[in-house]
């Protein structure tokens, strides 16, 4: 057997979230035939394909079965300081999670938590769901509010990148403090990481999975809290979406959708999962991986809903290339992912443009954003120190925050009037701009720009959220004096903190 290929098939197997006996069957010939199977080589396609807790799962209870070989023994050593770390992640992340539910809940933030962390219950606590941050969706009325209940659990905004859709099919929504603009704010602290959206999955537009997010939701125990996680079929559609974006599917996505089926019994509504996929360009994803499922993990899967989804002859290989990782890297970057994720990604964004404007400008944009794939691997433009962009040109804009603490006054910032901030602007003549009912923007296109919500105080940055120390220091100042200024006409209101923190 060709060593590639018995890597590839060996992990396929022990990757799964448990194994048949037809699988343990398997797993010997593989490990007979090839006695020269090196562990760290094996290691590193487990962790490419996001599936180390289940390998490292599976060879123990294979070992305890009495199957022993020097790869599988170097594999469990070489792997145990590895699945001992991630093990601790994810628990202080689930920790986290639950501190932020209790505090959310105090204020009123309606939040959804999507991805990696809502399907972390269908898991075994020895063959775990491994995750290295907790992605939420943020209702859009209390995006902001969402903030406070993270600073109570010690957690700080890392960067904002706030994403203007001229598209956005909430623009003519005038009650809407943001429309038309989609929030993706990471949140961190020691390493561990939280990331806000304002859209379930914003990265090929606003909201694009968002449609029946909230009435289609379930309930997940988190410690002593409940939070809300999406639909079995919306997990599986926004694992669709979070495929087209990448352009492969690991054995990690596979098993999440084996466990959301078998947790159900199979009883989803396929109808829609049929309907939204071929609406918005996710059909051959959707059957490659139910095709898979079927094949590799004797999956339960309706044939009238494969027969329903069945390829034309040129997607058939596309489907094929999702579970084709390049060796080289872990991300979406590997040569031989290239091309064919790309183009899925640019099918996706045709299909959404379509829906909201004519063919034209659909096009264009489409077009646009495959350039920017494969020049960054991002549908847009990125840049790497700080510029003063506008939103309306650029569509994108990362901000961070002021540090409204660490001046020694001993208060922070409370609450912004943005009212009151454009009439401070408009008597002091500087240049202010309303890129939503909630973001005020002050010297607007100076190297000294900030910008005002109602929780805080930021200012442009790099993409990455960097900025250079000389930059920073002089900024933060000229804030201060600012933030003092508003603070004594009203326009900022304040509240006590203790200066020993």
């Amino acid at each position: 057997m060709n060593k590639e290929h018995a890597y590839k098939n060996l992990v396929r197997l022990v990757g799964k979230p448990c194994l048949s006996e037809q699988d343990i069957r398997q797993v010997k010939i593989i490990l007979r035939k090839s006695q020269n199977i090196d562990a760290t080589t094996l290691f590193g396609c487990a962790r490419i394909q996001r599936v180390i807790p289940q390998v490292y799962f599976n060879f123990q209870q294979l070992k305890e079965k009495g199957v022993k070989t020097s790869v599988l023994e170097q594999f469990l050593t070489q792997a145990e300081p590895y699945i001992k770390e991630k093990r601790e992640i994810v628990a202080a992340l689930l920790s986290d999670l639950e501190a932020f539910a209790a505090a959310a809940e105090k204020i009123g933030v309606h939040f959804m938590v999507i991805k990696g962390a809502c399907v972390q219950s269908f898991y075994t606590d020895e063959s775990f769901r491994q995750f290295g941050d907790v992605d939420l969706v943020i209702s859009k009325e209390s995006v902001w509010q969402g903030m406070e209940a993270f600073e109570e659990i010690g957690y700080h905004a890392k960067r904002i990148r706030l994403e203007s859709y001229p598209y956005s099919e909430y623009k003519n929504e005038q009650d809407d403090g943001t429309y038309g603009i989609a929030q993706m704010i990471k949140i961190d602290s020691k390493h561990k990481c939280f990331d806000l959206h304002l859209g379930a999955f914003p990265g090929c537009g606003d909201s694009i999975l968002e449609s029946n997010l909230w009435n289609e939701s379930g309930l997940l125990e988190i410690g002593s809290q409940r939070v809300l996680v999406p639909s079995p079929e919306g997990c599986i559609l926004m694992i669709c979406a979070h495929i087209s974006r990448h352009g492969y599917a690991p054995l990690k996505e596979l098993n999440d959708i084996y466990l959301l089926l078998r947790h159900t019994g199979n009883h989803l509504d396929w109808d829609h999962l049929y309907n939204f996929s071929r609406e918005n360009a996710l059909q051959v994803i959707l059957y490659g991986l139910l095709d898979r499922l079927k094949r590799d993990y004797d999956a339960d899967i309706p044939d009238n809903i494969l027969s329903k989804l069945k390829l034309k002859r040129h997607e058939i290989p596309i489907s094929k290339m999702l579970f084709y990782l390049g060796k080289e890297k872990q991300s979406f970057h590997g040569r031989r992912q290239l091309f064919i994720g790309r183009f899925l990604q640019g099918a996706f964004l045709l299909r959404y443009y379509l829906d909201r404007t004519n063919f034209l400008a659909a096009l264009k944009e489409s077009l646009l954003g495959l350039y920017y794939l494969f020049r960054t691997g991002r549908p847009y433009r990125l840049w790497k120190q700080r510029e003063i962009q506008s939103l309306c040109s650029n569509r994108r804009i990362v901000i961070v925050p002021i540090d409204t603490t660490t001046n020694n006054k001993g208060w922070k910032i409370k609450e912004i009037h943005l009212q009151k901030v454009e009439r401070f602007a408009l008597k002091s003549s500087v240049s202010v701009e309303w890129i939503s009912k909630a973001i005020i923007v002050w010297n607007v296109g100076h190297p000294n720009e900030l910008i005002f919500t109602p929780e805080g105080v930021y200012t442009q940055s790099a993409y990455s959220g960097d900025i250079d120390k000389v930059a920073w220091t002089k900024i933060q100042s000229l804030a201060w004096d600012l933030i003092c200024q508003l603070k004594e006409v009203g326009a900022i209101e304040t509240k006590r903190v203790s200066l020993s923190k």
